[in-house]
């Protein structure tokens, strides 16, 4: 396992945590998967499930900002689209070099962590709590 759960990655939302939980395992399992070398079928049904529960994460946040009226909105939609598309990068590279796709997704594990859950995702915890 590439990274666990941690309380203080809980944005003090419920269910948005349990997305952030459930997207962590699924990278990890196909980071996992990549650096043992599985058949790509195995990896593009890890990648798929990762997209699409992705876009079911982020519409669902989105939808609560929007209820709310949180003022970073448009910010974090945007961050929201950079990780989709850094998604649909990686799926194209895992086609050519497994190798380099398996560091890559480690990478943007660790760096939407720190940088997005961490970092982004905070910044809309006090204001959900008004």
């Amino acid at each position: 396992m590439i990274l666990q759960w941690h309380e203080e990655f809980s944005v003090g939302v419920p269910e948005l945590d349990k997305h952030h939980r459930h997207l962590i395992e699924i990278l990890n399992a196909l980071v996992t998967a990549v650096n043992e070398g599985n058949n790509l079928k195995i990896i593009a049904g890890l990648m798929t499930d990762l997209n699409e529960y992705t876009v079911y994460h982020f519409n669902a946040e989105e939808a609560l900002f929007i209820k709310v009226q949180y003022p970073h909105v448009t910010q974090h939609i945007q961050e929201h689209q950079e990780f989709i598309d850094r998604l649909s990068r990686i799926d194209q590279l895992l086609q050519r070099d497994q190798h380099v796709a398996a560091a890559e997704l480690e990478e943007m594990l660790i760096s939407w962590i720190m940088n997005h859950i961490l970092t982004s995702d905070r910044m809309y915890m006090s204001y959900l709590s008004h």
